[in-house]
């Protein structure tokens, strides 16, 4: 993986070849693919590996724990291991629903079950009323800002300017939604 993660930085992953990999790690072709089906496993491997899949947050707060997963998450897409290989990565997983499953189990479901976890504890803690949120779409809107800053970088910094201003947004759609009925 150590090579997977040098060629990804070095060239990125839409550059990145078998013969790269071997060239790299002196393994034969068959070792390769005994451990990685494909170019597209070993690149979430080392996303998976660096990146983990992030911690449970819970600062007391609906504010804090907003604010705390935008920042863990933009020093993630802040980092030039994802910035530089996210568009590759994202056109890999689109194509190959193996690779799909990698991203969503590995990656971004837990990331997004981090928000559900943090709206669920601030209603049981009585910061909020039990409410109609859409935590996808809450999810959405934590992204969004993230990919925009990545994919199509004219914008601005992925910063902490940009943690706030996207968790302050957030937590304002929450305390806009109705409670239930």
């Amino acid at each position: 993986m150590a090579a997977g993660k040098k060629v990804m930085l070095a060239q990125g992953f839409s550059s990145m070849t078998v013969d790269v990999i071997l060239r790299e790690t002196g393994v034969s072709r068959g070792a390769f693919y005994r451990r990685h089906p494909n170019l597209g496993h070993l690149a979430f491997s080392v996303i998976a590996e660096q990146f983990g899949k992030g911690e449970r947050i819970d600062t007391g707060s609906l504010a804090g724990d907003l604010l705390a997963i935008q920042r863990a998450d933009v020093a993630v897409f802040a980092d030039p291991l994802m910035g530089n290989n996210l568009p590759a990565l994202l056109e890999t997983s689109r194509a190959d629903p193996a690779i799909y499953d990698l991203w969503v189990q590995g990656f971004a479901g837990p990331r997004r079950a981090r928000v559900a976890a943090a709206i669920n504890a601030a209603i049981a803690r009585g910061e909020i009323a039990e409410c109609a949120v859409d935590v996808a779409f809450l999810c959405d809107l934590l992204l969004g800002p993230l990919l925009a800053r990545v994919l199509v970088p004219i914008s601005g910094d992925i910063d902490d300017k940009l943690a706030q201003d996207s968790a302050g947004a957030a937590l304002s759609a929450v305390l806009g939604y109705p409670a239930r009925k």
